[in-house]
């Protein structure tokens, strides 16, 4: 004798699953948008005072370093930003002084300016994949120490 088919009971989908599809799929908030634009405005403001710290000039390589995987045709433009920020630390470290000249404190304020108006047509799920492929590339350019140039902050 064969048993009897068990009633079919369906499984419940998880009802915020589809809040997190379709949050990927979103331009970010204005909320986001500050957050994310905060720490490069506040690195900004501090390297203009003359009293940025390494956790500012990170804020700053990471915001340079995302945006070829955000914006097309971004390369020239970071290594651009990356030669003067280079130059900058350099000089720095050499001479002792923190103060920024005027066309280098104007880079990096419209890198601060170009980051925000980014940030306006970026739905989240790009943001994050572009922050994974970033992190990656770091990882990668740092174990491997070819092509890459390493700055120390002072």
């Amino acid at each position: 004798m064969t048993k009897p088919r068990k009633k079919y009971k369906p499984k419940h989908v998880n009802p915020v699953s589809w809040k997190v599809a379709v949050m990927g799929q979103c331009l970010l908030t204005e909320d986001d948008q500050a957050n994310f634009a905060a720490p490069v405005k506040l690195a900004v403001d501090n390297a203009a005072k003359g009293c940025a710290s390494k956790p500012d000039w990170q804020a700053i390589f990471d915001t340079f370093s995302t945006m070829p995987k955000v914006m097309e045709n971004a390369t020239d433009y970071a290594r651009g930003i990356q030669n003067v920020i280079e130059r900058l630390l350099n000089r720095q470290k050499a001479t002792g002084s923190t103060s920024l000249y005027s066309h280098e404190l104007a880079d990096l304020r419209g890198l601060v300016d170009l980051w925000c108006e980014v940030l306006t047509v970026v739905t989240m799920a790009e943001y994050l994949q572009c922050q994974e492929k970033t992190h990656v590339r770091i990882v990668q350019a740092l174990r491997c120490k070819t092509g890459a140039i390493v700055v120390e902050a002072p």
